[in-house]
C-alpha cells in the first residue's frame, strides 16, 4: 500500500491527465473486474465493463480534492450520465464517481495511444468481456479477426 500512497501524494493533475488522455486503458481492478476506455482528450470516456454487451458513453475529468488525511489529493472521476446505475460505484450513472488518481493507475497494467479498439464508434461491444483478463492486443484480435489473416 505504501506505494499507492506515494502515488496518491504525489501524482499532479497534469501527470493524471496525460496518463489517459487519447488513450486506450484497460483496469484490472478487482472490484468491479476488468473493464477498458478509451478516454478521449475532450473529456468523453467510452467505456466497455466486464459482462456488458455494450459501450458506455461518459465523461471523465481531473480534479483535486482533500483526502481524508487532509492531504490535497489528484482525483480521476467518470460518470456515464446515460446510464441509470454507475458501472463501478453502482450509484446514479450521472454522479460522478472519484478516486485518487495513484490507486486508479496502480490497477491499469497497460494503455496504448489512441483508440485502438475503435469504443468511441461502437454502441455494441465486440463480446462480452469475461473474468479473463486479455490485454489490449488480444482484445483487438478478437474483435476483429479479419483483420489478423
Amino acid at each position: 500500500m505504501r506505494a499507492i500512497d506515494t502515488a496518491n501524494a504525489t501524482t499532479t493533475p497534469q501527470q493524471a491527465e496525460a496518463f489517459i488522455s487519447g488513450k486506450t486503458w484497460r483496469s484490472t481492478e478487482s472490484s468491479s473486474g476488468q473493464h477498458i476506455h478509451y478516454s478521449a482528450p475532450d473529456g468523453r470516456d467510452f467505456a466497455w465493463f466486464r459482462g456488458e454487451e455494450r459501450i458506455l458513453a461518459g465523461e471523465w475529468r481531473i480534479e483535486t480534492a482533500t483526502d481524508s488525511k487532509g492531504q490535497t489529493v489528484t482525483r480521476l472521476c467518470l460518470r456515464y450520465p446515460g446510464d441509470p446505475v454507475h458501472p463501478i460505484s453502482k450509484t446514479a450513472g450521472d454522479q460522478w464517481y472519484c478516486r485518487a488518481a495513484g490507486s486508479v493507475f496502480h490497477w491499469i497494467p497497460e494503455r496504448v495511444d489512441g483508440d485502438v479498439l475503435g469504443l468511441a464508434g461502437r454502441t455494441q461491444a465486440p463480446f462480452a468481456l469475461t473474468l479473463s483478463n486479455l490485454t489490449i492486443t488480444q482484445l483487438k484480435a478478437r474483435a476483429n479477426p479479419a483483420a489478423n489473416r
